[in-house]
């Protein structure tokens, strides 16, 4: 007969059982804070998550789950996906459970679902000898993504339709320019050739005729102006040199032709002193105040 166990072995297998049975109490614990931390995480996710059995069967759901099918959990699960979300008995074609069961590899694909475009992937769970033991399965609707895009795409493509029309807009009036700048080119040379064949012998013919002193000063003047209106001296001083008044330019023209002083007061019936004055504004303006370089030769050298 075995021996009936002393008070002192009772006491300590007392505390050994209220030592067991208070681990047992924390793990419990434990593993209970552990659950509602993960269904707390499993129920914060936005995307209609679940998982599923190997057969496609709904096992467990979170709330966006709910929320998406529009019905309660007992309703969902137990349920295959495609009967619930495309009200179908078998799955549709290009059913991401359907591959993912054939390749144990995660499928997914986009699908358009009455007036929304769903993202939908399956993740497989394999157990230790690698067939299939479940599956996560996640649903996210990507509609206002989708929207975005093709809102991005469609300005996209105005844009591009309106680059190309400026681009061609651009070539059209590259050609008008260039064809203005020839129209300018061969009008120009057209006014020379008639001035020199029509207009310049009558001045030689003038110049035989008597003339006093001061009709050849003017008929020089107007031979001048005449060979001003062929060549672009006149044009180039009034862009160079915006500030130059109407009679300056003119006064400069003269001053470039030779002209003193004198002459150009007579000409213009005004004082020598009132175009010193014209001569000093025109050096002023065109830079010349400060140098010593001749006014003529600096109108001479424009070109």
């Amino acid at each position: 007969m075995a021996d009936k166990p002393t008070y002192e072995e009772l006491k300590q297998r007392v505390k050994e059982m209220e030592k067991e049975a208070l681990e047992s109490k924390r793990a419990n614990e434990a593993l209970r804070v552990s659950a509602l931390a993960w269904q707390t995480l499993f129920d914060a996710v936005t995307d209609s998550v679940f998982l599923i059995n190997s057969e496609g069967k709904i096992l467990l759901c979170n709330k966006s789950t709910v929320n998406f099918l529009g019905k309660p959990i007992n309703e969902i699960v137990g349920n295959n996906c495609w009967e619930l979300v495309h009200a179908t008995s078998e799955p549709i074609k290009g059913c991401p459970i359907v591959r993912m069961r054939e390749t144990r590899r995660p499928e997914s694909l986009e699908l358009p679902v009455g007036d929304r475009v769903l993202y939908v992937a399956t993740h497989p769970i394999l157990d230790q000898d690698g067939n299939l033991a479940s599956a996560v399965h996640i649903i996210t609707d990507i509609t206002e993504r989708k929207r975005a895009e093709e809102a991005l795409s469609k300005a996209h493509d105005e844009l591009e339709i309106k680059t190309k029309s400026l681009k061609e807009i651009n070539i059209s009036m590259n050609v008008l320019l260039e064809k203005r700048v020839e129209d300018r080119i061969l009008l120009e040379h057209n006014v020379l050739i008639n001035v020199k064949k029509l207009i310049k012998p009558l001045f030689y013919k003038m110049r035989e005729t008597e003339l006093d002193d001061h009709q050849k000063t003017i008929l020089s003047i107007i031979e001048l102006n005449l060979d001003e209106i062929t060549t672009p001296f006149t044009r180039k001083l009034s862009l160079k040199h915006l500030k130059l008044t109407p009679t300056e330019i003119k006064i400069a023209n003269l001053i470039r032709h030779g002209m003193t002083t004198k002459k150009i007061a007579k000409l213009m019936n005004s004082s020598p002193r009132t175009i010193d004055t014209h001569r000093k504004n025109i050096r002023r303006k065109i830079g010349l105040k400060k140098k010593k370089e001749n006014l003529r030769s600096y109108l001479l050298s424009i070109q």
